[in-house]
């Protein structure tokens, strides 16, 4: 089927949708994610919660291995996680009670168990959030994101926001993938702690000089392009929706409220 077909002779052609993205609904996906994730924070505590976080990581686990991404998947998930766990330690580990007792101490730092305890409960409280935020990012096309977007009553402007959101890390990946190229042909890759920090910053300065520059000029024309605009858009590709799936996000959504107020008052 021709993704251009004309409404009349010598009218202006209307675009037509050519096929779907394949899966279910991105808002289904991000409805299922969010549930999951309010039903094993709310449980942070509770001797339910190493059953859920454990099911949970296996199941995101699985996923992510289902769609060939698992490396990916568990490198981003790592590096979010160790320094949120770091800052963690930092704030609570070495800050506990004057009175409890130290494990170790480092000049005015003070090791305690009461800090490492509160520590880990801060730093679980992290591992849903983290651990689905990062799947959905992984397994989401960008493309249906952005479809679904602006498909539905979300502000253009709400909906660019989210989806330059997505595409940013790709885009940051590539392009520090690219500055570390260069600086490998120039001879800047050198062994040692310092020498390490110093190519880290090196890489910094451009990735964010290019990061910035490029969305000033992407706001440049999107001014001269009228944007947000006004009327229904037109796309060749479409993201199927259904009324069960707009019922199952409600029901999800409502069940884990739910549950998490039963958690939550138990």
């Amino acid at each position: 089927m021709s993704a251009v077909q004309a409404a009349e002779p010598g009218g202006a052609p209307i675009l037509e949708v050519e096929e779907a993205f394949p899966g279910p609904h991105p808002f289904t996906v991000l409805a299922a994610a969010a549930a999951a994730c309010l039903i094993v924070t709310a449980a942070v505590g509770r001797p339910l919660f190493p059953v859920l976080l454990g099911a949970l990581i296996l199941g995101c686990a699985v996923i992510a291995a289902r769609r060939s991404r698992l490396r990916r998947y568990l490198l981003a998930c790592a590096a979010v996680l160790v320094p949120l766990w770091i800052s963690q330690l930092l704030i609570h580990g070495l800050t506990g009670p004057a009175d409890a007792a130290a494990l170790a101490s480092w000049g005015p730092f003070r090791l305690t168990g009461v800090g490492l305890e509160q520590a880990a409960h801060y730093g679980l409280r992290m591992v849903p959030l983290v651990a689905l935020g990062v799947l959905c990012g992984v397994v989401l096309d960008a493309d249906a994101v952005t479809a679904a977007v602006d498909e539905s009553r979300l502000p253009r402007g709400l909906g660019y926001v989210l989806t330059a959101t997505l595409a940013l890390g790709p885009v940051l990946t590539a392009r520090n993938r690219r500055i570390a190229e260069a600086h490998a042909v120039r001879g800047g890759a050198r062994p040692g702690p310092l020498r390490t920090l110093g190519a880290a910053l090196a890489r910094a300065v451009p990735l964010v000089a290019g990061s910035v520059q490029e969305a000033e000029e992407r706001s440049v024309h999107l001014q001269s392009r009228g944007f947000p605009g006004q009327g229904r858009l037109q796309r060749y590709r479409a993201v199927r929706d259904s009324r069960t799936q707009q019922m199952l996000r409600v029901l999800l959504l409502v069940a884990a409220v739910l549950g998490a107020g039963a958690l939550l008052w138990s």
